[in-house]
């Protein structure tokens, strides 16, 4: 896909023969992982890295509802006889090479994807869905450490509560800033010359540029 979007939608968006060089990873991950050569393979590894997310966060969910059944998860408690806290762990080492992959991918196509400013929208929606785990894992970890505990509160399902009370207030946030980050003005300034709608990138990436007749006919099908 072109700066400007004029390519057809099943242009790559990097060439698989992409010359840009390799990928140096930063500390500590340069002590682990070898440089990554632009190409086929670096399309694969980000893939896989993200795929596997996916398949892990099902299979732990799977897992939880099981353990829970046999009264032997223990969500939020750093019981090491229960299943909590081991999900917790690969669930986080899942969610950090996933978002590893992703900001790589990031960092080698985003002069590409300038036009639809991808770091904001990037930022925004990752951080409804990995931060938000990461800080229930976080209020679970003090609440273990008795840093939440009161006399008053002993009763209630303190972890839980602070942790939706917290998140009604980010999705407040949240809302706001999808208006500024996911505009609504690229999509009316194309009206609507064609029945259905074409594909994100192309509404963003050139407003003032004719649809993608592959992304037409691919829509209507």
């Amino acid at each position: 896909m072109r700066r400007l979007g004029r390519a057809s939608s099943k242009t790559p968006l990097l060439g698989h023969s992409c010359e840009k060089g390799t990928i140096k990873h930063p500390f500590p991950m340069k002590y682990f992982l070898k440089p990554w050569k632009l190409g086929r393979w670096f399309y694969q590894v980000v893939k896989f890295g993200i795929v596997q997310y996916m398949i892990i966060k099902i299979l732990t969910a799977l897992l939880a509802v099981i353990l829970e059944a046999f009264g032997v998860y223990c969500e939020g408690e750093f019981n090491w006889e229960c299943g909590y806290p081991y999900m917790a762990v690969v669930l986080n080492f899942s969610q950090t090479w996933a978002f590893y992959c992703l900001v790589q991918f990031y960092t080698v196509t985003k002069d590409e994807l300038a036009p639809i400013k991808p770091l904001a929208k990037f930022l925004t929606f990752k951080s409804i869905v990995f931060l938000t785990w990461w800080q229930g894992v976080a209020i679970a970890l003090f609440y273990a450490l008795d840093l939440f505990r009161h006399p008053v509160t002993e009763g209630l399902h303190l972890k839980s509560s602070v942790q939706d009370f917290i998140i009604c207030i980010e999705m407040g946030i949240a809302s706001v800033v999808h208006l500024y980050v996911f505009p609504s003005k690229p999509y009316e300034l194309m009206g609507d010359p064609i029945p259905g709608s074409v594909s994100v990138l192309g509404d963003y990436a050139c407003v003032d540029c004719a649809p993608d007749p592959d992304e037409i006919r691919e829509n209507r099908k």
